[in-house]
């Protein structure tokens, strides 16, 4: 059986981009994946777009139809906020199977409702004040800490836990 790898990794700034669209921020992120694994798209067997909020249907398509990826297949994923991961998964699946040598795996979204993108409740500071999810969650886990007495190193635990199962479901 042959192992699997992640052979580079491109990101943008996590921060808020009002002035910026998904899919500038994609081929931002694709580019520098690319040069990371020292690859080009033409080498990619399959790409895997995950993205929990989509502006239209065929994000991935959408995102990336001004770079060369004729004849690569573009799959859709949607995963809630395990979107961008479950590309991952599907990567390397395809990989692990023989599908395909390479695969490039994307999660996409610009979360700030701020932008109007997101369905999120108002009459709520956090939310009115443009809050983004991943800090909604910290808040929600700080709470939650707070009120049934657990303690950081339980929550801590429970991370390196998940963090300690392969793709395949067997433990490191």
């Amino acid at each position: 059986m042959s192992r699997v790898g992640i052979g580079g990794v491109g990101l943008t700034r996590f921060t808020k981009h009002p002035q910026r669209d998904v899919k500038s921020l994609v081929e931002e992120a694709v580019d520098a994946a690319l040069r990371d694994a020292h690859l080009e798209l033409r080498d990619m067997g399959a790409i895997f777009c995950g993205s929990a909020y989509t502006e239209r249907n065929g994000n991935g398509q959408n995102s990336l139809r001004d770079l060369p990826t004729r004849g690569i297949p573009i799959v859709n994923l949607e995963n809630a906020c395990a979107s961008g991961s479950s590309a991952v998964h599907e990567a390397y699946a395809w990989i692990r199977a023989g599908l395909c040598d390479a695969a490039l795996a994307i999660g996409m979204d610009k979360t700030s409702w701020v932008s109007g993108m997101l369905p999120m409740p108002t009459g709520r500071w956090y939310f009115d004040l443009g809050l983004m999810t991943p800090n909604w969650y910290g808040l929600q886990a700080s709470r939650y800490l707070a009120e049934h007495g657990v303690s950081e190193r339980a929550l801590a635990a429970v991370v390196v836990k998940a963090r300690a199962v392969s793709f395949a479901g067997d433990a490191r």
